[in-house]
């Protein structure tokens, strides 16, 4: 997706933003490119509007709405094809779907724009659906953890790939490329230097591979630097697929619409180590069990001290992990 034509729709909002108040029905609009317009109604919400010889399928999801409108301009009465967002929450993704749409519409100009609106959307949907729960301080934490770490290898990967990130999917680790992977954990406290172990099989390595534990320290203050949404930014900004990034973060349980309830939620940086996990390496895996696991054994949760300063990873051999996640090295 081009950030050039997300950063173009954000400037029309502004444009759009400095216009008069509208009587109730109007639209203003700005030009974005070929045909297609920006608009803002009445009711202050964004659109998108497109003309059309005649209408075509009309949908609507959650805040998301595509459906058409006749409205006066220079050359007559027209019809348009309509996609607006009523929900203010969701107006960052917005500007991401609108890019994404918009650039469907110019690969295959011969289908009509409301169908394409419908096939972008049907790709977008689960991000435009109602919220659900909001998550509490460790769980973003945790988050915020990840996303630390996908930063680091997103900065060097001139690809700009998310897909080392695999933890939202319900993978063993939170990152894997090839053999190697990491495993990422969080901690809220002042002084303990432990971390939660989920599954007997959370600290075993990929077969033939390496595992690499980052563990960070992160305290809540109320005009902290470090959020969820804030780090989001960060990576669209460097070039991270929007589709793609706010499609793992739904599914991590941060979807769009949380936006104001997650970025409420600040911290600060106190410690970031990373660790070899190898045999040395406090844990329990299959491998622990000479026997076999237990029978009846389904689950295992446990808790880890993490080793002595000076056991973990240097500087150098951090930056070569990160070099290598992003496929540099």
């Amino acid at each position: 997706m081009s950030a050039e034509l997300v950063d173009r729709i954000r400037l029309g909002w502004v444009v759009l933003a400095e216009s008069g108040a509208l009587a109730e029905g109007d639209v203003t609009t700005h030009p974005l490119q070929e045909d297609a317009l920006l608009g803002l109604t009445a009711a202050r919400e964004p659109c998108l509007l497109i003309p059309v010889a005649e209408a075509g399928p009309e949908e609507r999801e959650g805040g998301v709405a595509v459906f058409h409108r006749e409205l006066d301009t220079d050359e007559g009465r027209r019809t348009f094809v309509v996609v607006s967002c009523g929900e203010p929450p969701l107006r960052d993704v917005f500007d991401h779907f609108l890019a994404a749409l918009v650039e469907a519409w110019e690969r295959a100009p011969e289908r009509h724009p409301a169908a394409t609106a419908l096939v972008v959307l049907a790709r977008w949907r689960a991000l435009f659906r109602p919220s659900r729960d909001i998550l509490g301080p460790g769980e973003l934490a945790s988050l915020l953890a990840e996303l630390m770490v996908l930063a680091e290898i997103l900065e060097r990967d001139p690809a700009r790939s998310v897909g080392v990130w695999v933890g939202p999917t319900g993978a063993r680790h939170d990152f894997r490329r090839g053999a190697e992977a990491i495993e990422v954990k969080s901690t809220l406290s002042h002084t303990a230097r432990e971390a939660g172990i989920n599954g007997i099989d959370q600290l075993e390595e990929p077969a033939g591979g390496s595992l690499t534990l980052a563990w960070y320290r992160l305290e809540r203050a109320e005009d902290g630097p470090l959020s969820v949404f804030g780090l989001v930014d960060r990576l669209l900004a460097a070039g991270a697929p929007a589709g793609e990034l706010y499609a793992l973060l739904e599914q991590a349980g941060s979807p769009p619409a949380l936006r104001e309830a997650h970025d409420a939620v600040r911290f600060d940086l106190r410690e970031c180590r990373f660790f070899a996990v190898e045999e040395d390496f406090p844990r329990i895996v299959p491998q622990s069990f000479p026997a076999g696991v237990p029978e009846g054994v389904d689950d295992l949760r446990y808790r880890i001290a993490l080793p002595a300063p000076g056991s973990d990873l240097p500087a150098d051999e951090i930056e070569a992990l990160f070099e290598r996640m992003a496929g540099t090295a």
